[in-house]
């Protein structure tokens, strides 16, 4: 690997040949001249980013990016050879012989298509002599009875557990849920129905669910309530350290007498009795429970709403995300990097938050944050706490919870850590007892 490496995998990044949706979002904002290559208006090689000789790479940022080092562990920044890239073509990464790469392990069986894949310690690694794991298999097994009983037959050492198998195994020695960086919410589309672009109707959609029961009788994975847009223990206090979620508290909590009040007022400047909203969320068995359980909650509390339930795939949730074309829907989002703005960002105006949501003073603090106060840790920091406040003043969005994940894992495994975002475990310090 040399400096060359990294300048190609950026380049790639980028260029609108071969852009990732990441590279368009993150990579292309903060290099010099990013968004310009993005967009074919120069040529890669004017990106920000050079080899000064074989062992030096230079970069040069569009402005002050104080997260930059949390967005050098995501796979956007990794270095791609550029002559394995360039011989394997349209193939490239489709399977483990056209895939390279040169960290703790390598990959050396896996297709595609596969329910199955197989990482090998790499002994060619610069720290190889701190990786005691051999080998690692993977299997997708997508019952999630299957995997416990595959876990109690000794035949795998990690199963995640749903939310139906947690009473049966949360007193099992080998039970473990931990905190993961992944919002879901209720997202309220501005532009569909006239109802929901009234402040005082979205105000009280967003106090009028139990969020304490959601993820109690329904999850019951340890996930747990979310009060804002950024999760519990997360970001911190530049001089007090103290969490953000702590400092700005309950943002958007569950007040029916709130929501009913809200709700009256919103009826009463629309002019109507009656409210019709679609709900739209993955046609999965959990969101099946849970948009039952919402429209439940949301119509006993706040009479005269009328919510039809819509569930599709995935993949034309997304599309009907994309298009707007929804009135609630429920969706999540992951951190990216290790600052607020990785979960500020999905609101601003330009930002495709893709439900009409905009708001002057919410931009304006971003936008001081992102580039007045970038060199200010304590001032930019009181911004983010001060754009999240915004969000609920104007009744964007609905909270819900942070996820857990709820698993049985062998107590053989030794020193495996679950990571904040990027990827979701580090083994290179991993060791198996027998």
């Amino acid at each position: 690997m040399t400096a060359h490496d990294f300048v190609f995998g950026w380049q790639r990044a980028v260029d609108p040949e071969t852009a990732s949706v990441t590279g368009l979002y993150t990579v292309s904002e903060i290099l010099e001249n990013g968004t310009a290559v993005n967009q074919g208006e120069l040529p890669v090689e004017e990106l920000g980013v050079k080899a000064d000789g074989d062992y030096t790479f230079v970069v040069t940022l569009a402005k002050p990016v104080p997260y930059f080092e949390s967005l050098l562990v995501t796979m956007t920044f990794l270095p791609q050879n550029e002559a394995f890239v360039t011989e394997h073509g349209d193939n490239f990464a489709t399977s483990a012989d056209t895939l390279l790469s040169n960290g703790p392990f390598k990959m050396t069986e896996w297709e595609s298509t596969a329910s199955k894949w197989v990482m090998e310690k790499n002994e060619d690694y610069w720290d190889a002599d701190v990786v005691q794991i051999e080998k690692i298999t993977y299997n997708v097994v997508k019952d999630p009875q299957v995997a416990a009983d595959l876990y109690e037959k000794g035949e795998i050492d990690r199963a995640d557990i749903s939310s139906d198998l947690v009473d049966q195994y949360i007193s099992h020695d080998d039970f473990t849920a931990f905190d993961e960086n992944a919002l879901f919410y209720l997202r309220i589309n501005q532009t569909r129905n006239e109802a929901l672009a009234n402040e005082n109707v979205r105000a009280a959609i967003i106090s009028a669910f139990d969020k304490q029961a959601l993820v109690d009788s329904i999850l019951n994975n340890g996930s747990k309530v979310s009060y804002g847009a950024l999760p519990d223990n997360y970001s911190k206090h530049p001089e007090t350290d103290e969490d953000f979620r702590e400092i700005n508290g309950k943002l958007a909590d569950y007040d029916v007498e709130a929501a009913q009040a809200a709700w009256a007022k919103g009826l009463e400047e629309l002019g109507t009795d009656k409210i019709e909203v679609e709900l739209l969320a993955d046609d999965n068995e959990l969101n099946k429970q849970m948009t039952e359980y919402l429209a439940n909650q949301l119509q006993k509390n706040l009479e005269g709403l009328a919510i039809t339930i819509r569930m599709v795939p995935f993949e034309q949730r997304i599309e009907l995300d994309k298009n707007m074309n929804y009135d609630l829907e429920i969706t999540g989002a992951g951190a990216s990097y290790l600052d607020p703005y990785s979960w500020l960002n999905h609101f601003v105006t330009d930002g495709g938050n893709n439900m009409g949501y905009s708001s002057e003073r919410f931009d304006h603090l971003i936008d001081q944050a992102m580039n007045d106060l970038a060199m200010e840790p304590v001032k930019r920091f009181e911004a983010f706490l001060e754009a999240e406040k915004v969000l609920f003043e104007e009744s964007a969005f609905a909270p819900m919870y942070q996820r857990a994940k709820a698993q049985l894992v062998s107590p053989r495994i030794k020193d495996a850590y679950a990571m904040p975002f990027a990827k979701d475990y580090e083994y290179k310090w991993a060791s198996v007892t027998e």
